[in-house]
């Protein structure tokens, strides 16, 4: 039973991370038009093109951490979905994850708790590539505002 509710508690939080997601794309779509703008006009912003590519560089890290953290999400989600079937539940994930390449047969044994830390940590990861995505926009901020 307390297994169960950790997975589901688990996936309520990594369900979060879309709206990580969802900001990361708005600054995505924002550095796609400043490199844009950086291409179109004489007046450029001093290394204005390296920040759109920061920009768009780090946007695509984190959509691809996104889509791990939220097939997580749905995994745990799905896991404590019937407590009665948990273990069931988790060796059918283990053979199918291995069976389609997504996991090695050496990480088959980690325990649930070392699995729960790593979609953790996908989920830090996903809001520190966000918090360095915005970080050249902060700075291009805070240094236009001094006069």
């Amino acid at each position: 039973m307390a297994r169960d509710m950790e997975f589901h508690v688990l996936a309520r939080l990594l369900r979060e991370g879309r709206i990580l997601d969802r900001l990361s794309t708005g600054v995505t779509v924002l550095g796609m038009a400043f490199g844009l703008l950086q291409l179109l006009f004489v007046a450029q912003i001093p290394f204005g093109f390296s920040v759109a590519a920061w920009l768009v560089a780090l946007g695509l890290v984190q959509k691809y951490l996104a889509l791990r953290v939220a097939f997580d999400a749905r995994l745990f989600a799905w896991l404590s979905s019937d407590a009665d079937s948990l273990e069931e539940r988790i060796c059918a994930v283990d053979r199918t994850l291995q069976c389609l390449g997504l996991q090695s047969v050496k990480q088959a044994g980690r325990s649930w708790t070392k699995r729960q830390q790593g979609a953790l940590r996908l989920l830090r990861a996903q809001g520190l590539t966000l918090a360095a995505q915005c970080l050249p926009i902060t700075i291009l901020i805070y240094h236009h505002s001094w006069p």
